[in-house]
């Protein structure tokens, strides 16, 4: 069993798959991959196999077995040619009671970090926020490699005091402190963040803004004097600070503490590779948030396509983020 599990997670691997999906089909599943936003068929599986393999992973995820119907998450690390694969597990029954299972799968790039990005200056740029400490958002849709980034910048910081509140917790970095959410036991975003003080961190990553609690627990230790490296799910860097209002934030809060707002996408280079290009938002420009935002995106892109960095026709694929 546990050879089939790796398997599948080898052939995302190979086609650099950031999820995998596990669906009831018929009397079967079906196996699918998210390649760079695109769903790829993969095969069928037989229903009992299937429902095995989700066991397995469930179990090794903590996660609780006889909970068939009810979302659950979890998550575990599975090697792969003896390097370590994250995978964030998400489950979830229909009414016939089958479960539906997916996997995020998150990888440690290899190489220095300058390899992983388009633009060298776009590095500098984000450095430059986190030296400055307050609010950095790495923002754009599932898949984006935005968990993977936080963490590449976060590391710069390693020799000083990095603690992490996550749900759940989906890189696992031995520098740094790693909490993670349980509410159930009272651990939420906002008491681990009390408790987290106590540890006089000077960088705080915090999984993902989702809820007004969360984004207020973020604004506050932003406002404090800590660099708050977080996610959040939004359409374009322009408009974060129009999603952060929704989300119950004052405008004068924001703009004390949003340092840098990074939207990005993983981008197929012309030597098959993927790449993180960025687009940013920081407030000095003063235009705001714009309904068609998108002239710098595409500018940054058409510096790629000049650099013979990416093909014009991914370049097109890519023209709206």
């Amino acid at each position: 069993m546990k050879m089939n599990i790796d398997r599948i997670i080898q052939a995302a691997l190979r086609q650099r798959a950031t999820d995998v999906y596990l669906t009831p089909v018929g009397n079967e599943y079906g196996l699918r991959f998210n390649v760079c936003g695109r769903i790829v068929e993969n095969q069928s599986i037989g229903a009992d196999e299937a429902r095995r393999m989700i066991n397995l992973l469930k179990y090794r995820a903590n996660m609780a077995l006889g909970e068939r119907r009810r979302p659950q998450l979890g998550a575990l690390t599975i090697r792969i040619d003896d390097v370590p694969v994250f995978c964030r597990l998400s489950t979830v029954g229909d009414f016939r009671d089958r479960e539906t299972l997916v996997i995020r799968v998150i990888t440690r790039l290899r190489g220095a970090l300058e390899s992983r990005y388009f633009l060298p200056s776009q590095l500098t740029r984000i450095r430059h926020a986190c030296r400055q400490r307050g609010l950095v958002l790495f923002t754009g849709p599932m898949g984006a490699g935005k968990t993977s980034a936080m963490y590449d910048f976060a590391r710069e910081f390693a020799t000083r005091q990095v603690f992490c509140i996550e749900d759940p917790v989906e890189i696992y970095e031995p520098r740094f402190v790693q909490v993670q959410v349980n509410e159930a036991a009272g651990m939420t975003y906002a008491q681990l963040l009390k408790l987290a003080l106590r540890h006089h961190p000077e960088v705080f990553i915090i999984g993902e803004i989702r809820d007004e609690e969360t984004a207020q627990v973020a604004l506050n230790a932003a406002l404090s004097g800590h660099l708050v490296l977080s996610t959040l799910h939004v359409r374009s860097a322009a408009g974060t600070p129009a999603r952060l209002r929704n989300l119950g934030l004052r405008d004068a809060d924001i703009t004390l503490a949003l340092r840098l707002a990074c939207y990005q996408r993983l981008i197929p280079t012309t030597t098959h590779d993927l790449k993180v290009l960025f687009d940013f938002y920081d407030g000095s420009d003063g235009r705001g948030y714009q309904e068609d935002d998108s002239a710098k995106w595409q500018s940054e892109l058409a510096r790629c396509v000049a650099k013979k960095l990416v093909s014009p026709a991914v370049a097109a694929e890519f023209r709206y983020g």
